[in-house]
């Protein structure tokens, strides 16, 4: 006598599993897709911090007539107050280790040249982010492992 269906509301258990499994599906595609960007981003990262120390150890060149004796990044923050007392170097985006290497003191001792490097993410040695200078033999940190990109005067 009374049609239960047309008194039905809300969703059956299969239809409930079958939208569950459509957006679990959905997910792993976009994630999948998204998991190469993000290293990709932090090597760009990287790369950028260089560049943007590389500039500031050009002003403090220019104010010192030398570049700092620094034999490590902790070192390195230490000397760059020179340039502000509110002046901060930047951090790895994913807790790993920039690296500062100081050439040859001259006669004068003074420092004329450094290398700066970053471990990097990718591994591909074709990607396009990976045209930076060689690291220098002095830079023995940086051979332990993996892709490291450069950069120096």
């Amino acid at each position: 006598m009374f049609n239960n269906t047309k008194y039905r509301q809300g969703f059956t258990l299969v239809e409930m599993l079958i939208v569950i499994a459509i957006i679990a599906v959905l997910s792993t595609l976009i994630l999948r897709g998204i998991g190469g960007a993000l290293p990709k981003s932090r090597d760009a990262r990287r790369i950028g911090d260089l560049r943007n120390v590389q500039s500031s150890l050009e002003l403090y060149y220019s104010k010192q007539g030398t570049y700092p004796k620094a034999t490590n990044w902790d070192n390195l923050q230490t000397e760059m107050q020179v340039l502000g007392k509110n002046f901060k170097l930047p951090k790895d985006p994913s807790g790993g280790t920039y690296y500062y290497c100081p050439g040859a003191e001259s006669a004068a001792g003074a420092v004329n040249s450094y290398v700066l490097g970053a471990q990097l993410e990718v591994t591909s040695s074709t990607d396009e982010t990976l045209t930076g200078m060689p690291c220098g033999k002095n830079c023995g940190a940086l051979y332990n492992e993996g892709v490291f990109y450069c950069v120096g005067m």
